[in-house]
């Protein structure tokens, strides 16, 4: 408890009293009240952030909660080579988010990287874009490096859930003739219905704090159109220098954390669920 208060309480509590005052790090702090606050739903960024965010919380959620499970249900059968797969779809979790947005940023480079190259050399030279200063097209790409790297953790959370449901349920759905079909649609599927809530508020909550990705790709550009909360917090505290709306922007993404994980837990109940 101490380590957590120390860690984790302490600087949601400090955050939380700097967004009730203006300081630029050095001077006198100066009380405002809710005046940060009110700041937010007036700033064109701010609003910017909050499309983003659900932006990437839909495609992030949906698609790495939809392969993941996909991939885990393959990989739970009696398939060869089934633990390297597991290894090799489990690799990006380990490796640190800025080096895989490093990675795809090399990628995505609209002269050398490799999308664009593959397009040449397939002949599609009309699909080149700079993938990552095209207002068209940026939003598009800075989720997939994030998606990509943690679908292999909610994989591993889906195989633990999969090899955990009761072996006397699968086998009588064989005895009655069940087919993998019906296995999957009737059994399998339903079953986990709180494993999908447990995934859907792991990944709301990464795609809130989500910094590194974003800020190594685009740095929330071009012109704010791919920022995020965590981005710009970070902008204000440490290019405009103003502690105070930054850390109202940090308890912004620490209420709606909080908001989309009763929400999640309020429909899981409704459900009979409970995780």
């Amino acid at each position: 408890m101490a380590l957590y208060g120390v860690i984790t309480l302490y600087p949601q509590i400090q955050s939380i009293y700097l967004s009730l005052f203006r300081w630029n790090g050095l001077g006198t702090m100066r009380f405002v009240g809710l005046h940060n606050f009110a700041m937010l739903k007036d700033d064109p960024v701010v609003r910017t952030a909050f499309g983003n965010v659900m932006h990437f919380l839909i495609l992030n959620a949906g698609l790495q909660i939809l392969v993941a499970f996909v991939l885990a249900y393959f990989l739970c059968q009696k398939i060869k080579g089934a633990k390297v797969f597991r290894f090799v779809f489990f690799l990006p979790v380990v490796i640190s988010s800025s080096s895989v947005a490093l990675l795809w940023y090399f990628m995505y480079n609209s002269d050398f990287g490799l999308l664009n190259t593959i397009l040449r050399g397939l002949g599609l030279g009309v699909l080149i874009r700079p993938w990552l200063s095209d207002p068209a097209v940026a939003r598009w790409t800075v989720f997939l490096p994030n998606t990509w790297q943690f679908v292999g953790w909610f994989m591993v959370i889906f195989i633990a859930a999969i090899d955990r449901l009761p072996a006397e349920i699968l086998e009588a759905a064989a005895i009655d003739g069940a087919n993998n079909f019906h296995v999957f649609t009737r059994i399998t599927f339903p079953m986990l219905k709180e494993v999908y809530g447990l995934c859907l508020i792991m990944a709301a909550s990464g795609t809130l704090q989500n910094f590194d990705t974003v800020y190594v790709l685009t740095r929330g550009g071009p012109i704010h159109l791919t920022e995020l909360f965590a981005t710009y917090a970070y902008w204000q505290f440490f290019t405009n220098y103003s502690f105070g709306y930054g850390s109202a922007i940090v308890v912004l993404i620490l209420i709606l954390s909080i908001a989309i994980a009763f929400i999640v837990r309020k429909f899981s109940k409704n459900q009979g669920l409970e995780y």
